[in-house]
């Protein structure tokens, strides 16, 4: 409980390490730039007061990420499920969001069985009208590490900044990303600069563990993933979506 409700902590000593914590702030604060909702989110003081966590991990005092809890539900996966929301056009952002920072933790292919966690798609009814949901961005721990440490070898290299596949594109969103709804997000995309990230990470708390050597190799793998993308996606996005073009007057949704 917190003095804005009812709220979610990630804490010091979860199995994935402090690494998930830095990915989550850093995540969720990009997401928000590019203009996607997302719950209210802060890092706070997590008092001296154990749980046991998955894996044989516990609790431990110090700065945690917390997110407000809002009502909603997950995605079903359904198709027919989608026309609740009153952001539709947000999955193109989301798709967009997640090939930028790699986050194959909602949709990813390659390497075998497609990894599909319908828990990350989340359906808001804080702001929506009755009946209907607002889409939100959430669980942003996997993005740029996809299971691995950040410091790991490799991982912010330029073969993964110019990675062509993308993440996030379920197959029930493939008809509901147009060329027209992405080219909002393309083009917000080709105005990040390296002060944005540097702004969303000069307030990190050191206790995560961001050394100073790992946060500029993520610094230019955002940036310069951002630039490669603004002239690669649509083409990959046109391949997997199968856009044609548009007549004047066409109804796009």
């Amino acid at each position: 409980m917190t003095d804005a409700g009812k709220a979610y902590v990630k804490t010091l000593g979860n199995p994935e390490g402090p690494d998930a914590l830095v990915s989550e702030w850093i995540g969720t604060r990009l997401a928000q730039w590019l203009g996607l909702p997302t719950f209210d989110v802060a890092v706070v003081e997590y008092p001296d007061l154990e749980f046991k966590l998955p894996k044989g991990c516990k609790t431990q005092a110090g700065p945690a990420f917390i997110a407000r809890e809002v009502s909603g539900r997950a995605w079903s996966g359904e198709n027919d499920d989608l026309s609740f929301l009153e952001n539709l056009e947000d999955i193109c952002g989301l798709v967009v969001f997640d090939t930028w920072t790699r986050n194959y933790d909602r949709y990813a292919e390659g390497g075998g069985p497609p990894r599909c966690n319908l828990r990350n798609v989340f359906f808001c009814e804080e702001g929506a009208r009755k009946g209907r949901y607002r889409l939100l961005a959430m669980d942003h721990t996997e993005c740029f590490r996809t299971g691995r440490p950040l410091a790991s070898r490799g991982l912010l290299d330029l073969d993964n900044i110019r990675d062509e596949r993308l993440y996030g594109l379920f197959p029930g969103f493939r008809g509901r990303v147009t060329k027209e709804r992405t080219r909002r997000f393309v083009d917000k995309l080709a105005t990040f600069r390296a002060e944005t990230f540097d702004a969303y990470t000069r307030g990190l708390p050191p206790a995560w563990g961001l050394g100073s050597d790992t946060r500029e190799r993520l610094r230019t793998f955002c940036v310069e993933r951002a630039k490669f993308l603004v002239y690669s996606v649509e083409k990959v996005l046109e391949d997997a979506c199968g856009w044609r073009p548009v007549l004047p007057g066409t109804d796009l949704r």
